[in-house]
C-alpha cells in the first residue's frame, strides 16, 4: 500500500504543471459560466436549466475522459516512452495508480461542475431548485455511468494515439445524445457512452430518483458486468503491452 500510495503521489506531483489537471477545473467552471449565462438570457426556469447542464455534462464527458487519457498517456511517452510506466519492480503498481489519479481527478471535476452550477444559482441568480443530495446524487450518476469509457479510453491511448482516443470520445458523445432519443429505446443499456445520459432522464423525472423497473435494472446489471469486463481486459492487455504504439 505505501508503495502505491508513493507511486499515486508521484503522478499528482507530474501533473501539477500540466493541462491534465486545469482541464478538470477550467472546463466544469466554463460549462457553469456558459449556462449560468444562458440562463440569465433566456429566462429559463431553473430546474430545466439544472437538468440541461446536467445533462450536457454528461453528454461531454466522454470527449473530456478521452482527452485526459490522451494528454496523460502523451505525457509518459515523452518522459521515456512508457519507462516509467514499464520498468518499475512491479508492472501494475503504476498503471493502477495512473488510473486512480485520472478517476479521482474525474470525479473531483463532476462533484466541481455539479456544486458548482447550484452554488452559482444561489449566488448570483438566488435560484435552489434542488437540495444537496440531488447534485450529489448526479454527480455520481454521470461519473459511474463513464467509468467504462475511462478504462476504454486508458486502452485506446496507450495502444493508439491522441487522435484516436479523442475521435472516439467525439463519436461516444454523438451517440449519447441520438440514443436519448426514440432510436436508443431499445438498445441504449447494451452502449457504454449512452448509460449516464439516458439514467440522468428519468432521475430529472422523479425529482433525484432513480426508478425500479427491469429496464434500468438490466442496465445498472449491464454496466456493472461491462466495466468489471473492459477493466479484466485492460489489466491483461497491459501486462503483455511493451510500450508500442500505433501512431498512423
Amino acid at each position: 500500500m505505501k508503495t502505491f500510495l508513493r507511486y499515486l503521489q508521484s503522478d499528482f506531483m507530474k501533473i501539477k504543471r500540466s493541462s491534465v489537471l486545469w482541464v478538470h477545473i477550467l472546463v466544469p467552471i466554463a460549462g457553469i459560466v456558459l449556462f449560468l449565462f444562458s440562463y440569465v438570457i433566456k429566462e429559463q426556469a431553473a430546474g430545466s436549466m439544472v437538468e440541461s447542464f446536467l445533462g450536457a455534462m454528461a453528454s461531454a464527458f466522454p470527449i473530456a475522459i478521452g482527452l485526459v487519457c490522451s494528454m496523460t498517456a502523451e505525457q509518459e511517452s515523452d518522459a521515456g516512452n512508457f519507462q516509467g510506466l514499464l520498468t518499475g519492480p512491479s508492472k501494475l503498481l503504476p498503471f493502477f495508480s495512473m488510473t486512480v489519479m485520472l478517476l479521482l481527478l474525474g470525479f473531483g471535476s463532476s462533484l466541481l461542475a455539479s456544486f458548482g452550477f447550484k452554488a452559482g444559482l444561489a449566488i448570483f441568480l438566488h435560484e435552489v431548485p434542488f437540495g444537496v443530495n440531488f447534485y450529489l446524487h448526479s454527480a455520481i450518476l454521470i461519473y459511474a455511468g463513464n467509468l467504462f469509457i475511462y478504462f476504454f479510453h486508458l486502452f485506446l491511448s496507450l495502444r493508439f494515439n491522441k487522435n484516436v482516443s479523442i475521435g472516439v470520445g467525439i463519436v461516444e458523445s454523438l451517440i449519447s445524445l441520438l440514443l436519448l432519443t426514440g432510436l436508443g429505446d431499445e438498445w441504449w443499456i447494451f452502449i457504454p457512452c449512452s448509460w449516464a445520459l439516458r439514467l440522468l432522464k428519468p432521475f430529472f423525472q422523479l425529482g433525484g430518483v432513480i426508478p425500479i423497473n427491469p429496464e434500468i435494472n438490466a442496465a445498472i446489471t449491464l454496466c456493472c458486468i461491462e466495466t468489471v469486463l473492459i477493466f479484466a481486459f485492460v489489466i491483461i492487455w497491459f501486462t503483455r503491452w511493451e510500450g508500442k504504439k500505433t501512431e498512423e
